[in-house]
């Protein structure tokens, strides 16, 4: 991940995606890159060998502290002054149900909860282990109507080193591909319906994975910020479109 992130600065992710094997738009399930022989450079076994699809929860927040129990309330939750809104905590938390649901539906699946420590009032807290932890201490949502919540766990894992969009997809590809040996045949992301334009159009045609192979699951913002989300996404997807790798401008200053 973290030569991953060197190319996102240094603007040389192109000929890094044209490698992948979805880059050529080909048709069947992602293939296995080449492994190198077996012997002191062999890498271990990944340890979910079987898992071929892809579900990605794009973390928004973290917790403040250890204590994951009280997470339906901002308090807990290390905010932008612009998510200070009574409720928002309760759409985190949605966005973590709806991922172990997709998960609970599909055996085949591995679950990521995507997000680096972004929050400097959070310095020892991911996302990505928020979420997780969110999802634990509400007992993976199987009691708040998610049938068979509680065995996805053992299909959820964490990626910690996405500092915006584009990094919540391109690092969960590459943590898909470090936990299962390869590249998902299909990626499903969660997050605000709001931003699925920037996500299944920008950022899934960034790292050049088949339209048809990826899918969006949205959520609604909170209507009492729904016209200033509206507004803002607008020009985040603006600057999305300019700079397609965020390699410059506010985008790049965003990852610092």
């Amino acid at each position: 991940l973290a030569a991953l992130a060197g190319l996102l600065a240094a603007g040389g992710l192109a000929g890094f995606l044209l490698a992948l094997p979805w880059g050529g738009g080909g048709a069947g399930g992602a293939a296995r890159l080449p492994r190198p022989p077996r012997g002191r450079l062999a890498p271990v076994e990944p340890p979910f060998p079987d898992l071929r699809r892809l579900i990605v929860v794009a973390g928004h927040g973290a917790a403040r502290g250890t204590d994951f129990s009280h997470l339906e309330t901002e308090a807990a939750w290390a905010l932008e002054p612009f998510q200070q809104v009574a409720g928002q905590a309760l759409t985190f938390m949605e966005h973590a149900r709806e991922g172990v649901r997709a998960a609970a539906a599909d055996p085949g699946a591995l679950l990521l909860f995507s997000g680096a420590e972004t929050r400097r009032d959070a310095p020892a807290e991911s996302e990505g282990h928020t979420y997780w932890k969110l999802s634990e201490a509400r007992g993976w949502f199987e009691g708040e109507g998610v049938p068979g919540g509680g065995a996805v766990e053992r299909r959820a894992a964490t990626e910690e080193g996405a500092r915006d969009s584009l990094e919540n997809l391109l690092f969960s590809l590459c943590r898909f591909h470090e936990l299962t040996g390869r590249y998902p045949e299909g990626v499903t992301v969660v997050g605000y319906r709001l931003k699925e334009r920037r996500f299944a159009g920008l950022h899934r045609g960034a790292a050049r994975f088949p339209a048809e192979r990826f899918r969006y699951v949205g959520t609604e913002v909170l209507e009492a910020v729904a016209h200033s989300a509206a507004d803002g996404e607008a020009a985040t997807r603006l600057a999305w479109e300019r700079d397609l790798y965020g390699c410059g401008g506010e985008l790049e200053r965003k990852r610092k």
